[in-house]
């Protein structure tokens, strides 16, 4: 894994990507095969990499009626540049999961 300013590269066999924190509530995240040539539809997703604490103290469930937060997960789909934008709802680190049939999953843990 190589480090780059504000970019993180991570280089494997099927997948290199690029993903740049675009401010606290963005991601910019570039696939390219190992050519580094462009993957158009690769699903990226940002999943948060912890939720929030629920009071799940009604035999597991959340308290009816006790408004709880959830970190949504956020998914998209590359362009013809392999270049896909994805619009966060927390500011907390996201674990990104790049797929697409023909390659395997990429997994970038913990950006923030």
């Amino acid at each position: 894994m190589k480090s780059i300013g504000n970019f993180l590269t991570v280089w494997y066999v099927l997948i290199c990507t690029t993903v740049l924190p675009v401010n606290a509530l963005a991601l910019e995240v570039m696939v390219a095969d190992a050519d580094g040539q462009p993957v158009e539809t690769a699903m990226v997703s940002a999943f948060p990499v912890s939720q929030p604490p629920v009071d799940a103290s009604d035999n597991g469930y959340p308290v009816a009626g006790k408004p709880f937060t959830i970190w949504p997960d956020v998914s998209g789909f590359t362009d013809q540049s392999g270049k896909v934008h994805l619009d966060l709802d927390h500011e907390q680190p996201v674990r990104v999961r790049i797929r697409k049939p023909g390659y395997g999953d990429t997994v970038i843990d913990s950006i923030s």
